[in-house]
């Protein structure tokens, strides 16, 4: 999370880009005005977020993101078949009518089977280089994802009632360092080494928001009209 470029600016230029973890008292304070904090938003983005679990003690996680606020419980499964994950995911994109985001290098499968629901599906490759605007700035798409979440929870830009303590501490466990002049985030193994548990919960959550960003113009798709179309209904039925 704490990436915020003009603040902490002292603290990033004495220590941060060493291997240094956070500042838990200002994480810690991000996170808790997350939870407190009602944002307006007119127009809002749901995606369905998914990491799949790697190894037999990784989690499964999945997640239904309105904007930054998480919809409902997440759902939690260990390493499972392709087809369980992507029944899953569809399920709660048929409930809320929106996109599905899925990372996609240890199971590509996931992405292939939503698309054969006629799913839209937006792919998350940690791995790949990351986007053109911030090609100088961050070392992959994973170190872009987190780098970018760190700046909306540090800008005041995050609204999350239903945060949890598990995503909570997975949110606040990644180091940040630099390579080649570049941001990079604290691998994966790493963190699983360090913490004995995989961040999949923090994972998903932050791949949910970079796919937030990555949904088409709102007006112009089809299923939110349906969506803003429906609320209109609603009221004028209650009217």
């Amino acid at each position: 999370l704490k990436t915020c470029w003009d603040e902490q600016r002292s603290y990033r230029e004495a220590a941060f880009w060493t291997d240094a973890p956070f500042l838990t008292r200002d994480a810690a304070e991000w996170l808790r005005e997350a939870r407190g904090r009602t944002l307006y938003v007119r127009d809002p983005v749901t995606v369905i977020a998914c990491d799949p679990a790697r190894f037999g003690d990784d989690e499964t996680v999945i997640m239904a993101l309105e904007n930054s606020e998480l919809l409902e419980e997440p759902t939690v499964m260990g390493k499972s078949p392709s087809t369980q994950i992507s029944g899953a995911m569809n399920q709660l994109r048929l409930k809320y009518d929106c996109w599905c985001s899925v990372e996609t290098t240890f199971m590509p499968g996931v992405a292939d089977e939503l698309k054969s629901y006629k799913a839209n599906v937006i792919e998350f490759n940690p791995s790949a280089k990351p986007d053109l605007m911030f090609e100088e700035q961050y070392s992959n798409l994973r170190a872009q994802a987190w780098g970018e979440a760190g700046k909306k929870f540090c800008e005041g830009k995050i609204q999350c009632h239903n945060m949890y303590e598990k995503l909570e501490e997975q949110l606040m466990a990644p180091t940040y360092y630099f390579r080649t002049g570049k941001t990079a985030i604290e691998k994966k193994e790493d963190i699983k080494k360090r913490l004995i548990v995989s961040p999949d919960h923090g994972d998903t959550y932050v791949q949910g928001l970079w796919a937030i960003e990555k949904t088409p113009d709102m007006s112009s798709v089809d299923w939110y009209k349906s969506r803003r179309n429906k609320r209109r209904k609603k009221r004028n039925a209650m009217a």
